[in-house]
């Protein structure tokens, strides 16, 4: 080959790397474009599930508490149960001291409406805030805890009513606390 036919090839090969380096750009500035869509639309994606998953955090939340009250209320009947239970056993020990018939009268009345109150306390279906049905309301707010599910408009869990719009309208003050695990003698 002459000098001038490798300078003419030579050429040719420099001019084809150009035209090729320069489709690459614009082939590149494309896929580069489609790059930043993809990512945007993944971006778009994540920030959808992080609200959703922040809403399912605040809710899961929401009925730790509600079962954590129920809970505690329990827990609370059982003392004032115990405490008018031991009461009343102790008045009625003390009946047996006393000599005055009016006294004693007295005395067994107090008891009676003090062993009615245990009574009330331990089961009360009408105002479903006795010890069975607070333990019953408890149960069912950790089961719907755990298994994930959001309970149905006017589900009750003895702290608060569940309303249409799942917000939750307070029936007494709330205490905080821990549950026990289930299965403790505590739920029994």
């Amino acid at each position: 080959m002459s000098h001038g036919v490798h300078a003419v090839q030579h050429e040719v090969e420099h001019q084809i790397d150009h035209e090729e380096h320069g489709r690459g750009k614009s082939r590149m500035e494309r896929n580069n474009k489609k790059i930043a869509l993809l990512i945007s639309v993944i971006a778009l994606l994540l920030a959808i599930a992080e609200t959703l998953g922040k809403s399912a955090q605040t809710e899961a939340i929401s009925l730790n508490i509600k079962a954590s009250d129920t809970w505690n209320f329990f827990q609370a009947k059982t003392v004032r149960q115990t405490t008018l239970r031991t009461a009343a056993e102790a008045m009625e020990i003390e009946i047996t001291a006393r000599p005055d018939e009016a006294f004693k009268a007295a005395m067994a009345k107090q008891v009676n409406a003090w062993r009615a109150t245990v009574t009330r306390y331990d089961s009360d279906p009408k105002e479903k805030d006795g010890r069975k049905e607070l333990r019953a309301q408890a149960l069912r707010a950790v089961l719907t805890l755990v298994a994930g599910d959001r309970p149905p408009p006017g589900t009750t869990y003895g702290a608060g009513t569940r309303t249409h719009q799942g917000t939750v309208r307070r029936q007494r003050p709330a205490t905080r606390g821990t549950l026990p695990t289930v299965g403790t003698s505590g739920w029994e």
